[in-house]
């Protein structure tokens, strides 16, 4: 099962290239990217939302929504 994982990006473009990084390290397969101003949605299995949940709550230029 896919789950969504929305996120509040305060530098744009150059934080989706530092989450997208964080995620490849960790082995979070991203299945779908959605990205609208400022607010990134991450489309992942079931399996790895916590883990991506938890590598994307150190960032600090990421509000989790």
């Amino acid at each position: 099962m896919e789950k969504s994982i929305r996120a509040e990006l305060s530098l744009g473009m150059d934080t989706c290239m530092r989450i997208l990084g964080v995620l490849r390290r960790t082995n979070v397969e991203a299945l779908r990217l959605e990205m609208d101003n400022r607010v990134l949605t991450i489309h992942v299995n079931e399996e790895k939302e916590q883990t991506a949940l938890h590598q994307l709550a150190k960032l600090a230029d990421v509000t989790l929504l």
